[in-house]
């Protein structure tokens, strides 16, 4: 007859079979957040002064342009 219930069967309610590359994909996500975030933080706390100048000519210079698209 098949595996569950009859009213499960009916609805399609059941393993998807996509579960765990859902779950690979939600970990390898969070591993590059948290490396971009690590750079990021490194990166401010790196620059010699917090002000509005010096964070806007770091923010334009094209080494930190390419990853603070991936944030």
């Amino acid at each position: 007859m098949g595996n569950g219930t009859g009213i499960g069967r009916v609805r399609g309610l059941g393993s998807a079979k996509s579960g765990t590359h859902h779950w690979w994909m939600q970990r390898v996500t969070a591993a590059g957040n948290v490396i971009l975030m690590l750079w990021f933080v490194v990166s401010l706390l790196s620059l010699p002064a917090l002000d509005y100048e010096t964070v806007i000519k770091w923010l334009s210079s094209p080494l930190v342009a390419v990853p603070m698209l991936l944030l």
